[in-house]
């Protein structure tokens, strides 16, 4: 049987580490990693594995559809490469909200600005004449 790659495969595809199912199993995670590369686990940890992965317990101790080794390092490149893309999606978009939040903090500091505008045009009026009449004077 290839229940150790089958678990490993399942856990990839769910996006959890190692760390992540040893502690919701409650074992070390060398224990667990050896689950995924020599040694299995008794049955009824098989299922809680399944459960905690969301998939049958029949795809973690079948020989069927096992594929080639090739064909599963394949799954499991493409599994890691998406997890990657979620996480940087992921980052992006507290980027944009960052930039957002900052763009909405000009544009109200701006507005503000924008209305102490007229204040300055009255003074600045206002001070003309008083400007031009001093000069004539002198």
């Amino acid at each position: 049987m290839q229940i150790p790659s089958n678990i490993k495969r399942a856990r990839v595809l769910a996006g959890k580490t190692q760390q992540e199912m040893a502690g919701l199993l409650g074992v070390k995670r060398t224990t667990y990693a050896n689950w995924e590369t020599n040694t299995e686990p008794d049955i009824e940890t098989i299922r809680k594995i399944a459960q905690i992965l969301g998939v049958k317990f029949s795809q973690l101790v079948s020989d069927a559809g096992e594929g080639t080794n090739e064909t599963n390092k394949t799954v499991l490149e493409i599994a890691a490469i998406v997890r990657l893309f979620h996480e940087s999606l992921i980052k992006e978009q507290d980027n944009v909200k960052e930039a957002h939040g900052i763009a909405k903090r000009a544009q109200d500091h701006l507005t503000i600005a924008l209305k102490k505008v007229p204040d300055k045009l009255d003074l600045a009026k206002n001070a003309l004449p008083s400007l031009k009449t001093k000069n004539l004077a002198e």
